[in-house]
């Protein structure tokens, strides 16, 4: 290993003289350093043995080098036993700003996936500082390896088309760089060039574009050269190899980038930059490269080229014509003369990947490309940038092999293997939409796998044979087609499908095929809500996935088996575990985005459930943002976060929360309806789900109500009549009635819901809300003792699944406690009602509208006991944080007049329970409300002069 700084850290640590950080007082030595050096002091002089100095997982080793941003160690990753480059940002610069760029750094690095571009393995906290685990690369930077070895121009050039090569990929991605220059690029001991440190790395997005009058450009330039400090106001890079404007504070685009790669080129090449390049110098630097660079270098932005890979190309050298020479072919051919070459030779040679992307374009043609921009353009655009991320893979891995040799030709096979799996993928969506036209494009684009995904490292999966080959793809698009619901909606027949496949699978003992068939069968199951077979499939992918190396499988089946045990369990701890072992690996995967968004939008639910709501919301910010990154294909799960993030605001109660809650659900009802297109996502049930979930939010309940019975039926269809999503409907057409006041067809359906699960498992936890709409109707009805007989139930399901301070067990309490009391049992009620309110203002705060039942229901006990003006306090924040109309904002009304005419306000008490009568009176139960506010406004009526006269006479 060389003796100099023998990986990423060579970045941090250049002379003054070249970095521009010579005007900059370094920091005194990091206490990292110093710990480790004392350690070893005192095990030295008193013979104690030396203990590892640990950050998270890893082992530090030896500081590798260190600069004005940060320090980098070498360390031992103790889980998967490789070393690592570990960079630290400095105590001194540990500010929020400075930490925010550096996990930036991280996040940045973990898209992209390039050769020429840094691995970045992980990134955390630790003592105060922020840390990123990156590849460790033994070699040197740019700067030293010309330094020390003098190396021609043309290898010289070759690193830095190699550099280039991986700043095209990260402009591809999105982002800027920023700080290119001969200490942010390195030559491993690999022979490979790197771009590394991305400290300062922006979104390109974010960039405003740049249009700027040339000679304040070039006087800004001209003035900067002088510049010593790599960090001024308004300035982050560095200032010797950053462009004008830049050095000016504006913002920046891949140009910015562009002017600094030339710089650093042509200071390489040179020997100086290019403004203090004497002639002797210059001649260094082909005429063919000086003119490339000095157009890369033009002040004006808009005189450079137009992105990275004009200006490799301007820079590459020529293709050299190969000759045949003919010493020895003269000898053996006799006949051929003085010729020095043979003609055919002159001619280039055939590209070898000139037909390396044609597998995809006999499937997207552009008969298909115009039937999806028919149906939704900004679908078939997403569509249209999926092949070109495919044809863009089956180039560059081809080109990487047979044009710059940078992967061996076994490298070849498991990506070909990858793409043409990623190709069916694009038929089965295409044939989807071919069923279902407009309503199959959001699930076509779910069918599509991440292209990225065939460029990973390991990607090599178990051996298979030419002719497995063939059975091997027919399985896995069968599994597909059972996933999917492609040409068949039945759960069951899907299941008897795969269960075939799974056979064949194990038939062939290709032990990947067989995972993902054991995956594809827990899929179904758990939609059927059998927890068990779920489990069971779910261990045969895992045992798989250990058996053949396939990290994606395992995190697959991790997910599978956290989703299972947060959804049909319910269980915290075991979901959490769970959850964090899915993330660890796919950490490890940074082209699996979407498989991390899936994984986030689950993290989320359960943030919920154990009371961690403000991470839930970050958590779901976070995902909505990398879900429309991804593109339309991921609206559906947009629209499923929006919603989430919405319930989450209307928790909160603040009016500013509960704008931005309805704001929320109107852009997931954009995503949902597919506004541009009329393309609603999802499968038929879930979609009917959807509509009548935003006609009920609505008030629009007969269309709600029409929407949610088309939904039972569409799921009846799809998943049988025993399953989580059919009850969940029937649960959902419950309340869409019971806020009708339809309350006897409302109990059907709890009933049914009830006994759906029941089916399932005594236990499941979906019962809590069937049994508290069974618990909620029977109430409405006057049933007291069947509701209280449900709230229990429903108490006991929750208490088995659910922490003892959440919120979900504080609504059953609330809900118990109402109708306690309403069986006159008022202590008791009274007790539950405030153990209740305590929970849910402890989690939620004393203003949220989830608050708004157990206040009723509070009120109603404290206006029986007489505590007037408590109940007076807790029915007026139960009328104004219910929802408008609602039946519990008017039975709050009618319990307010009531407690106004007790405290002496009868003029406000009889106009409440006016406006309680004029809303409930309209329901199916209204007789029995009208007849009581009556009976109370009647009492309420001075005496007649008959009257007076009779109590006179008696």
């Amino acid at each position: 290993m060389s003796e100099q700084p023998p990986s990423t850290a060579s970045a941090e640590a250049t002379s003054a003289d070249d970095s521009g950080l010579e005007a900059i007082d370094l920091p005194e030595p990091d206490s990292l350093a110093m710990d480790l050096a004392r350690q070893r002091v005192r095990a030295q002089l008193l013979g104690e043995a030396l203990q590892p100095r640990r950050v998270d997982r890893f082992v530090l080793e030896r500081e590798l080098g260190a600069g004005g941003m940060g320090m980098v160690w070498s360390a031992v990753d103790e889980r998967l036993d490789r070393t690592i480059a570990l960079k630290f940002l400095r105590r001194d610069e540990g500010d929020a700003r400075s930490e925010q760029r550096m996990l930036v750094e991280a996040q940045a690095l973990a898209k992209l996936s390039h050769p020429n571009v840094i691995p970045v393995y992980d990134a955390g906290h630790s003592e105060g500082r922020v840390w990123i685990a990156m590849e460790f690369i033994p070699g040197l930077t740019l700067r030293q390896w010309v330094a020390e070895h003098d190396p021609k121009p043309a290898a010289i050039l070759d690193a830095w088309l190699e550099v280039g090569r991986g700043l095209a990929a990260v402009h591809r991605a999105g982002l800027v760089h920023r700080d290119l220059k001969p200490d942010n690029a390195m030559l491993g001991e690999d022979g490979r060039a790197r771009l590394i440190d991305f400290g300062l790395v922006r979104k390109l997005s974010a960039q405003a574009p740049i249009e700027r009058d040339a000679a304040t450009l070039d006087a800004s330039a001209s003035s900067a050269q002088t510049e010593s400090v790599s960090r001024r106001e308004g300035f982050a890079g560095t200032p010797a190899y950053a462009p004008p404007e830049q050095l000016a504070g504006e913002p920046v685009d891949a140009r910015a980038d562009q002017y600094a790669y030339c710089v650093s080129v042509w200071e390489c090449l040179a020997g100086a930059r290019p403004r203090h390049t004497s002639a002797e110098q210059q001649r260094r630097i082909p005429k063919r490269v000086r003119r490339a660079l000095e157009r890369g270098l033009a002040p004006d932005p808009r005189e450079r080229f137009p992105e990275m890979e004009a200006l490799l190309l301007a820079l590459a050298p020529p293709r050299r014509r190969r000759w045949i020479l003919p010493a020895v072919g003269l000898a053996l051919a006799g006949g051929l003369g003085a010729g020095l070459w043979l003609g055919p030779a002159l001619e280039d040679p055939p590209d070898p990947c000139a037909r390396a992307s044609a597998g995809i374009d006999e499937v997207w043609t552009a008969a298909r490309s115009e039937q999806l921009s028919a149906l939704d353009p900004r679908v078939a655009g997403a569509f249209e940038s999926w092949v070109e991320d495919w044809r863009g893979v089956a180039q560059a891995s081809c080109e990487a092999v047979h044009v710059e040799n940078l992967l061996p030709e076994s490298a070849l096979a498991p990506r070909h293997r990858c793409l043409s799996a990623r190709r069916g993928e694009l038929e089965l969506a295409l044939e989807l939409i071919d069923e279902e036209g407009a309503r199959g494009l959001s699930r076509g684009g779910q069918v599509l796998g991440e292209v990225e995904l065939c460029t990973r490292e390991g990607l090599d999966e178990a051996p298979v044979s030419a002719a497995q080959r063939e059975a091997v793809d027919a399985i896995e698009r069968g599994l597909l087609r059972a996933r999917w619901g492609i040409g068949e909606r039945s759960i069951e027949i899907r299941e008897r499908a795969a269960a075939r496949l799974h056979a064949d699978a194990r038939e062939l003992d290709h032990g990947p095929t067989i995972g993902r068939a054991a995956l594809t069968r827990a899929r179904l199951a758990r939609a059927r809500g059998d927890a068990d077979a779920a489990q069971i499939w779910l261990g045969e992918a895992l045992d798989e996935a250990a058996l053949s190396n396939d990290l994606l499988l395992r995190a697959d089946a991790l997910a599978g088996l956290f989703a299972v045990a947060l959804e049909l369990e319910m269980d915290p701890e075991r979901s959490t575990w769970l959850e964090g072992r899915a993330a660890q690996i796919l950490a490890e995967v940074p082209e699996a985005r979407v498989r991390r968004a899936a994984l986030a939008l689950d993290r989320a639910r359960l943030q919920v459930l154990v009371g961690e709501r403000e991470a839930a919301r970050s958590t779901l910010v976070e995902t909505v943002a990398a879900l429309e990154a991804l593109g339309p294909t991921q609206d559906f799960r947009r629209a499923i976060a929006l919603r989430q993030l919405a319930e989450l605001e209307s928790s909160l109660g603040a009016t500013p929360s509960l704008a931005g809650a309805d704001t929320l659900r109107a852009q997931a009802r954009a995503l949902e309806l597919g506004v541009e297109a009329g393309r609603p996502l999802g499968e038929p049930g879930r979609r009917a789900y959807d509509d009548a979930l935003a006609a009920f939010e609505a008030g629009e309940l007969a269309k709600a109500e029409a929407a949610m019975t088309l939904a039972v039926e569409e799921l009846t269809i799809e998943h049988g009549s025993v399953s989580p999503d059919l009850a969940n409907a029937h649960v959902a057409l419950a309340a869409i009635l019971d806020a009708q006041g339809r309350l006897e067809r409302g109990a059907e359906h709890a009933r049914l819901a009830d006994a759906t699960l029941r089916a399932i498992d005594p236990r499941h936890p979906d019962l809590i809300y069937a049994l508290s709409a069974l618990g909620t109707l029977a109430f409405r009805s006057e049933d007291f003792a069947e509701a209280e007989a449900s709230f229990r139930r429903a108490r006991l399901v929750g208490e088995g699944h659910l922490p003892p301070d959440s919120v979900e067990l504080a609504d059953l309490d609330a809900n118990l406690g109402e109708a306690l009391h309403a069986l006159g049992r008022t202590a008791e009620a009274d007790a539950r009602l405030r153990r209740a309110l305590a929970v849910l203002e402890a989690e939620l705060g004393p203003d949220s509208p989830q608050l708004a039942i157990a206040r009723k229901a509070l009120g109603a006990v404290c206006l029986e006991s007489g505590a007037l003006d408590e109940a007076h306090a807790s029915l007026r924040f139960a009328v104004r944080l219910s929802p408008e109309g609602s039946r519990e904002q008017l039975e709050a009304r009618w319990l307010l007049a009531q407690v106004l005419v007790e405290q002496g306000d009868r003029e406000a008490g009889v106009r409440e329970a006016d406006a309680a009568l004029a809303g409930l009176s309209s329901m199916d139960d209204g007789a029995r409300w009208e007849r009581e506010i009556r009976a109370w406004q009647a009492a309420l009526r001075p005496p007649s002069s008959t009257d007076d006269d009779r109590e006179e006479n008696r």
